[in-house]
């Protein structure tokens, strides 16, 4: 008896086994694990350095520079990409194919953490880390509203932020685009020159008094000195008071008589829009 022969004679076998087949099927189709993206394992390594408040030529000669060098040694190495901006060093090492990625990630790691002391003080230990596609955005969500821009900014840092932070399975959540808060110091060089004051001084000054501020710039004409400013001051009447030298004649120099000091917003370094 063929097949064909079967179908005609027995039908109910050919029903029962296709009603198997299909609840079969849909059994395993709820089963089934779905992902965003395909895992593929790629061999590149990334190194993640943030120093608060530094230009970028600082981050590539105090942190980019050094990183490179210190991962330069692993082994089938295919090249080196490093990106050094305001505050911070992306340096992208990718491996040749086949190399143990995870076993290069510790290696790198260690390399690292060798020169760690060698890094200013200020910046932030470096992330090492293994690419994995898996890891990118999922969502991108806008926010606006009608507050002060500096305000909004911080509200949405500190209050909306975290929010989505607590969320499980929530690795990472990235700001992109606004109106940071920041205090600029914008320098009189004539008034400074005639008290026979540096703007090395004055951002050194700064820094040591320890302000509770974002970091900031202190601007001289076309040239601008990245400072951090992070402590204890309460106000921008605070910074205005510090003294930066006494004269032979008993007087004092404050920071407000060389320089203009305005609770502002960092100057715009992206750009997102939502509806145009």
């Amino acid at each position: 008896m063929n097949l064909l022969e079967l179908i005609i004679k027995r039908p109910t076998i050919i029903v029962v086994t296709f009603i198997v087949l299909v609840g079969a099927g849909l059994l395993s189709f709820g089963k089934l694990n779905q992902e965003l993206f395909a895992s593929i394992e790629m061999p590149i390594i990334t190194v993640a350095t943030i120093y608060p408040g530094a230009a970028p030529e600082e981050v590539e000669s105090s942190v980019s520079k050094k990183i490179e060098d210190a991962v330069a040694s692993l082994e089938n190495i295919d090249e080196i990409n490093t990106t050094s901006m305001e505050g911070f060093s992306y340096v992208i090492v990718t491996l040749k194919e086949g190399t143990d990625v995870h076993r290069a990630a510790q290696n790198a790691q260690r390399k690292v953490s060798a020169i760690r002391s060698e890094l200013p003080v200020t910046v932030m230990d470096p992330s090492v880390d293994v690419f994995d596609i898996n890891n990118s955005p999922i969502m991108t969500l806008s926010v606006t509203g009608n507050l002060d821009d500096a305000k909004f900014y911080d509200i949405v840092k500190n209050e909306v932020t975290p929010l989505f932070e607590q969320i499980p399975g929530v690795a990472r959540v990235n700001m992109i685009g606004g109106r940071e808060r920041e205090i600029q110091v914008d320098i009189d060089e004539h008034r400074l020159a005639g008290y026979g004051l540096t703007i090395a001084e004055i951002s050194s000054m700064l820094a040591s008094s320890n302000a509770d501020f974002p970091a900031g710039k202190i601007k001289d004409g076309e040239k601008q000195t990245l400072i951090r400013l992070s402590g204890k001051f309460r106000s921008v009447a605070d910074i205005k008071n510090i003294i930066l030298k006494t004269l032979p004649n008993g007087s004092i120099v404050k920071v407000s008589d060389v320089a203009s000091v305005y609770d502002g917003e960092k100057d715009v370094e992206s750009i997102t829009r939502y509806n145009g």
